[in-house]
């Protein structure tokens, strides 16, 4: 109704029309980009790390970044680590680096290793060079990367029983990326020319690798492992109560305390 909070929504990797399709209620409001600049409590589907004014993750679009947990396993997730690929794989697409402030990581990762498949390293844009995430689940290695908000594929890939190599993140969003800790969840990358070193550590360092860095996997080989969707909720908690805090204390500041904010959603 009339007698809520109007509060802005960012989408992040989306565009306006998204915000239209989603219905009134969202095309009413503002939408943003992951990166630009909060003067106000904002619904988002995903923020900077660190931010002076951070957003309030909602579960925005879930099936785009969360569907791969209702549906079948792919077979290569039934892979040992001993039949997988000794290589690092990356495939995504290239239409990144176009909202206001944004670094094209992807682009810079390509430009430096596309063309080395014979070194056990096959980079390449999608749009160039398919690969169903059944192919890429064949591998050891799986690299993940920005685009213009969140790397849609880090979930799935944290579940997959490959090992993620990136750069830290510098957004988050439902998966609270920014929890995800360095040389536990993932091997970090300062640049595209740090691949083969930490390619090199890893292929040298098997058994920390297997037993101290790997997501633990499925119980049973007929269904994925949900380490990545555990680790949400896990890590979300805090920050939920943290957000409903925030909310609250704007709502009232608002002089609305007598209704509920989310009867905007």
């Amino acid at each position: 109704g009339d007698d809520c909070i109007r509060l802005p929504v960012m989408w992040g990797d989306r565009s306006t029309s998204m915000a239209v399709a989603a219905g009134a209620s969202h095309a009413s409001k503002a939408t943003m980009w992951a990166g630009d600049p909060m003067t106000e409590p904002t619904l988002a589907k995903s923020r900077l790390r660190n931010a002076r004014v951070p957003g309030i993750l909602l579960k925005l679009n879930p099936g785009r970044h969360w569907g791969f947990l209702s549906e079948p396993p792919p077979p290569s997730a039934r892979l040992s680590w001993a039949e997988r690929k000794d290589a690092l794989v990356w495939r995504g697409t290239s239409k990144t680096g176009t909202c206001a402030g944004c670094t094209n990581v992807r682009q810079r990762f390509v430009d430096e290793l596309a063309g080395r498949s014979p070194e056990g390293i096959d980079v390449a844009f999608g749009e160039d060079s398919h690969m169903s995430e059944d192919d890429m689940g064949q591998y050891r290695y799986t690299l993940s990367l920005e685009g213009n908000d969140v790397a849609t594929d880090l979930k799935w890939k944290l579940a997959s029983g490959s090992l993620v190599l990136m750069p830290p993140p510098t957004k988050e969003g439902w998966l609270m990326e920014g929890r995800l800790q360095p040389w536990i969840h993932y091997v970090p990358l300062d640049s595209p020319e740090d691949v083969d070193v930490k390619l090199r550590w890893c292929r040298d360092n098997q058994p920390t690798v297997q037993v101290r860095m790997l997501p633990r996997r499925a119980a049973s080989s007929s269904r994925r492992t949900t380490s990545s969707s555990d680790l949400a909720v896990s890590s979300a908690k805090d920050e939920a109560s943290a957000s409903l805090v925030e909310l609250r204390r704007f709502a009232i500041s608002a002089s609305a305390a007598a209704f509920s904010p989310w009867s905007c959603l």
